[in-house]
């Protein structure tokens, strides 16, 4: 899904724009905060925000991952963790629908296996200021959690 926002900027706020190609940082209090705006020279800048399957890597890079790809992610840390795959598996689908990105609607928990802030930051990955949305590092998390205090932090989906 691609989003594409047109502003109106008059030239004259903005001379030295005219005729070059400009990227500028857009704070948006959206899911993925930063949002990059082209400023072409007819000055309507253009913004293209992420697809939902868009990810940040490590080094700000941006990721896509498939359906398919977090499948296997998840199916082969449940596996390196000593963990019913179909299980946790059900939990990722029940709580976000395979999808990285997902934010609740109170905005407190984020991505594959929603995790609230407080309890992410505790977690190793949290620590190494890895983002909640990052689908490798979300999976490790929650399973290393699941394996080490069973499936109680997710107990509307732990059943299904």
């Amino acid at each position: 899904m691609e989003i594409r926002i047109r502003l109106k900027i008059p030239k004259h706020l903005f001379p030295r724009l005219a005729g070059s190609l400009v990227a500028l940082w857009l704070f948006l209090p959206t899911p993925s905060l930063f949002r990059r705006i082209s400023a072409r020279g007819n000055g309507l800048p253009e913004a293209t925000l992420p697809s939902r399957t868009q990810t940040l890597d490590v080094v700000g890079r941006k990721r896509k991952y498939t359906r398919q790809e977090i499948e296997t992610l998840i199916r082969e840390s449940a596996r390196k963790h000593g963990l019913p795959e179909d299980k946790v598996l059900r939990i990722a689908i029940c709580e976000s629908k395979l999808d990285p990105n997902v934010i609740s609607k109170n905005r407190m928990f984020w991505g594959l296996y929603q995790f609230a802030l407080t309890t992410w930051n505790n977690t190793p990955e949290g620590k190494a200021k890895l983002d909640r949305r990052d689908p490798v590092a979300n999976i490790t998390a929650a399973h290393r959690h699941m394996k080490a205090h069973g499936y109680g932090a997710w107990p509307h989906c732990k059943s299904r």
